[in-house]
């Protein structure tokens, strides 16, 4: 075999030197090459020789199927093709043809694909060719990598490049010498690519050993980038744009992929969907650990809640607390086999309790420290019977602001807050981010409002009974009352997916920028039932919205994800609200038929008739539907142009 490689070796570089000498002759009417194009012959050959070996594309004849030979063909030639150019740009051999040189290596490539075809066929014939499988194939190439990340890099060189050029200049503007640096940009990248093979993903959960390979890589990058610099005498070109573009794109390489890294990183904690179904196994089980019905009467001893917290030496608010809790949990008996207090922000030191064994758990660390919150609540629900309760505090991000603003300098608040927020409390509502926010903080001090925390509490099963504020802490009683809720994927992004009744009374999803508190939809039937609604048919001291979801509401800065869902063709331009099912219930039965003969839109009749009242909200739109079910097009068209009238010059708004 060994052979028989060498055999290929010599047939492939003969094909590379006859094809140079066929192209040189016909060109210049010579057979041996002179001066700038016997250089040019033996750094081609340099490269070709080098790449091949690089892509072991002479033993894969023997052992792979012709797919991979192909692509170890081809990406050798492409970085030969590469390679000669930058050294043709860099040196004294500019003066070659560009057309001869693509001919001198483009050739050579398709006469051997069709040599390997061919000769793969001859072994066939005999037998010769082992059988493989194509899924073991180990080529140890740059195709091993993968092909998105690779585009993403080179984009991402091109653009800190430019960026660069902007930065110096203060224009995108080009130098005659511009291509040259940008060559030997892409010429160290490549050369740092083939030797780290840092787009290979580490199948690791270190991290240093994910983002070890593009550090290396920049390195390398940086020495070649030098090397490139003092052999070749370019003096002239930029050390600013070379040597900076090299750095900055590192950084930024090793950053974005440390990001990546993490976000992606397997966390078996995280999933919820495992605990809900193991939950839903076991809510339909007659055989039980447990008694449930007899759960809290295990002991002949009833205790108090005083007495539980006196094993608790030194508290902070401790009184208080006991206060809160008498007065609100008389309607249970509590004994020590039933109830169950911990400080603990680990979802192990309950989960090794008997699922519906206890009618009380108490928790008295802050919640703001529990990495996964709604695995801990739903854990919770487990352990509780029904009608359980559950005990627990925060510290609401108001307490937060507050105590930030005390302790620093108006002018220093004012210049950290803003970065503070968005730290806290942007970053971790954004997709795969998120969790880079969770690995530096493991969870502590999460910014939580009252909102979200009544919400995720709703969505797992549970509904609040009764709240107190003590020393800026808010700690809340809590009832399971339900089943854990079937949404998998509760909202918590910039952007919601919220579901309304649309056309002919079918579920639509529409999308919104968020301008309530995450989980905060969970909570729209709570609000309602506490608080009803408003003259204007918006719930009374509704807490969910925060303060810039108030700004976004009055300009319609929420409403522009919609036009993507008019795109899809859910909603129409003009027409009615798309409305909850909780709030299309409200309606009057006659009212909702009609609204659903029609599809909801993004502009509706209340900028128009600007009701003052919830009678006249469905006065309004009654008029609005009757008038386009005998002129639908005209109607849509009048209102538009009526509530564009009344937006504009008349200043109507969102409340």
């Amino acid at each position: 075999m060994k052979y028989d490689k060498l055999y290929i070796v010599v047939l492939d570089l003969l094909v590379v030197i006859l094809t140079y000498g066929f192209l040189y002759y016909n060109k210049f009417g010579y057979t041996i090459p002179k001066d700038v194009y016997l250089l040019l012959l033996i750094i081609l050959i340099s490269y070709w020789f080098t790449l091949s070996i690089y892509y072991n594309k002479y033993s894969l004849i023997f052992k792979s199927p012709f797919r991979s030979i192909v692509k170890s063909i081809l990406w050798s030639t492409a970085l030969t093709l590469f390679f000669v150019t930058c050294t043709v740009a860099l040196t004294e051999l500019g003066d070659a043809s560009r057309l001869f040189i693509l001919e001198m290596i483009l050739i050579p490539m398709i006469v051997e694909i069709l040599l390997v075809s061919l000769l793969r066929k001859i072994l066939l014939s005999k037998n010769t060719v082992p059988e493989y499988e194509e899924s073991v194939i180990d080529t140890q190439s740059i195709t091993d990598t993968n092909a998105k990340w690779v585009f993403i890099g080179a984009s991402s060189l091109i653009i800190i490049y430019f960026m660069m050029i902007f930065i110096k200049s203060g224009e995108f503007y080009l130098y005659p010498w511009s291509e040259r640096i940008l060559l030997i940009l892409f010429a160290s990248w490549l050369f740092s690519l083939l030797l780290t093979r840092k787009y290979s993903m580490t199948k690791t959960n270190i991290v240093f050993y994910q983002i070890s390979p593009f550090i290396k890589s920049g390195i390398v990058m940086l020495i070649i980038a030098t090397m490139l610099y003092f052999f070749f005498r370019i003096e002239f070109l930029s050390r600013f744009l070379l040597f900076s573009t090299i750095i900055i794109y590192t950084i930024f390489e090793t950053l974005s992929f440390f990001i990546y890294f993490i976000s992606n990183r397997g966390d078996g904690n995280s999933n919820s969907d495992s605990l809900l179904s193991n939950y839903n196994n076991t809510w339909n089980i007659d055989d039980f650990d447990f008694d449930t019905d007899s759960a809290q009467y295990l002991s002949d001893e009833e205790i108090s809640i005083r007495s539980i917290f006196n094993q608790i030496s030194s508290m902070e608010d401790k009184n208080q607390i006991i206060d809160f809790l008498e007065n609100n949990l008389t309607d249970i008996i509590i004994n020590f086999y039933s109830s169950y207090m911990i400080s603990t922000t680990t979802i192990e030191n309950i989960e090794f309790l008997r699922n519906n064994s206890k009618n009380l758990l108490i928790n008295l660390h802050k919640l703001n420290d529990v990495r996964h919150l709604n695995q801990y609540l739903i854990t919770s629900h487990l352990k509780l019977i029904t009608d359980g309760i559950l005990v627990g505090y925060l510290l609401p991000i108001d307490t937060t602001y507050s105590r930030l603003r005390k302790q620093m300098p108006k002018l220093i608040f004012t210049l950290f807050y803003p970065f503070h927020f968005i730290f806290s409390r942007i970053i971790p509502k954004l997709p795969k981010i998120d969790n880079f926010y969770f690995f530096i903080t493991q969870g502590k001090n999460r910014a939580i409002s009252k909102a979200e925390m009544y919400g995720r509490l709703n969505f797992c099963g549970f509904n609040i009974e009764n709240d107190i504020v003590i020393n800026g802490k808010l700690f809340f009683i809590a009832k399971k009352v339900k089943t854990v809720s079937k949404i998998t994927n509760p909202s918590n992004h910039p952007i919601v997916k919220l579901t309304r009744v649309g056309y002919n009374k079918e579920l639509i999803q529409i999308h919104k920028f968020r301008t309530m508190h995450p989980y905060s939809e969970f909570l729209q039937k709570n609000i309602f039932e506490e608080n009803e609604l408003d003259a204007s048919g918006k719930f009374k001291n509704d807490f969910r919205i925060t303060s810039w979801g108030k700004i976004m509401r009055k300009f319609w800065i929420d409403e522009i994800p919609q036009f993507y869902d008019w795109i899809q063709g859910r909603v129409n331009l003009v027409g009615v609200r798309a409305l909850s099912e909780h709030y299309f219930s409200l309606y009057p039965n006659e009212l909702q038929d009609l609204r659903t003969k029609f599809k909801p839109g993004i502009i509706p009749p209340y900028y128009v008739d600007m009701p003052n009242s919830l009678e006249e909200i469905f006065m309004s739109e009654r008029i609005y539907l009757r008038q386009k079910e005998s002129k639908p097009i005209y109607t849509d068209l009048k209102y538009a142009f009526l509530a564009f009238i009344n937006i504009v010059f008349k200043g109507a708004r969102s409340k």
